[in-house]
Order: structure tokens, then C-alpha cells, then sequence
């Protein structure tokens, strides 16, 4: 087996996740080869949230209202219901049950918006903010969990490809809305 020189290199085999070198047959050149970043990334993101949702759920959240509470939390600033589904990637309809039930949780406040007379804002409360800093916590255990077959170096050249290709995507302005 050759020793990896990059991240390429590099690619899950088998059920045993652990990582081996990969090597392509020699008639075929790179572009000739299936695409396997789709299924490779669909099982990733399938794989880590089932273990997410399951540290998510011993904090009284599901995916779905967590990744709400973690965009405001990262926005830093009042977000409409709208403005949440679409980075969420749910419905209004959806999001909308998810803010009711966060409020009726006390997680979570409405206000009006004073430059739009309709709109109203969502923010974090204090026990909002306090359920966040919990389950980041234990989403790091998840992460943790995820990223264990790969060594130090490794994880941050893993996470810095990842990072490189998403803002390099966002550059390309490949958005959220497929018919754009």
C-alpha cells in the first residue's frame, strides 16, 4: 500500500471506517471516474446526524429546532421566520411550528419588526442561550466521534478542504434555491 499525500489520496473502505488509500484503475483518468462526492457526502451528513440527533434529543431538541436555535446563534442578530427556513432548508409551514414550539419552550422570543410592520423577529432568550452552549458541547462529542479515524493533522487538512469547497461554492453563487 502507498503511503497518502493528501486528502485525495484518502477515502473510506468498507464498513470498518477506517481510511485507506485509494487508487483508481489505471485506464481510468479522474473525469472517466464515477462521481462519488454526492454519496460520499449524503452518507457522511446521514451518518453524523443520526448520532447528533441522538445527543440532541437527551437535550430536548430535535435536528430541526436545533439547527434553528444554532442559526440565530450564529447570526448574532434577530432573524424573521423566512429567513430561518430557507437557511434551515425547510417550508415557512415547517419552520413556523418549529418557533412555536421553541417559544412555548421559553427558548426563544418574537418581536415586531419596527422597518416592516408584519414581520416579526426571532431571538434568543437567556435560557436559550444557555441550551445552545450545552448542545455545542455535546455536538462536539459527536464531531469528535465522527473525525476519530483521522489524526490531528489530518482532521484540520480534512475540515479546511471541506471549508475551501464550501466557500468556494458560495463564491460561485451556487445557491440554496436549485432553479437559480
Amino acid at each position: 500500500m502507498r503511503t497518502a499525500t493528501n486528502a485525495r489520496d484518502l477515502a473510506p473502505r468498507g464498513d470498518s471506517g477506517r481510511l485507506t488509500v485509494m487508487t483508481s484503475d489505471a485506464s481510468e483518468t479522474p473525469d472517466e471516474a464515477p462521481p462519488r462526492l454526492p454519496g460520499l457526502i449524503f452518507d457522511a451528513e446521514r451518518r453524523f446526524h443520526i448520532h447528533a440527533a441522538a445527543l440532541l434529543q437527551e437535550q430536548g431538541l430535535t435536528l430541526t429546532e436545533w439547527t434553528a436555535l444554532a442559526i440565530i446563534w450564529e447570526d448574532g442578530q434577530p432573524r424573521s421566520s423566512a429567513d430561518l427556513a430557507r437557511k434551515a432548508y425547510v417550508s415557512a409551514q415547517a419552520m413556523g411550528q418549529v418557533l412555536t414550539t421553541l417559544e412555548e419552550r421559553s427558548l426563544i422570543q418574537r418581536t415586531p419588526d419596527p422597518s416592516h410592520g408584519r414581520r416579526l423577529l426571532v431571538e434568543l432568550t437567556q435560557e436559550g442561550l444557555d441550551l445552545v452552549d450545552r448542545c455545542q458541547e455535546v455536538l462536539r462529542v459527536a464531531e469528535k466521534r465522527f473525525l476519530e479515524p483521522l489524526s490531528r493533522r489530518e482532521k484540520e487538512f480534512f475540515l479546511s478542504l471541506l471549508e475551501a469547497c464550501v466557500t468556494d461554492a458560495a463564491g460561485q453563487h451556487l445557491t440554496d434555491d436549485p432553479a437559480v
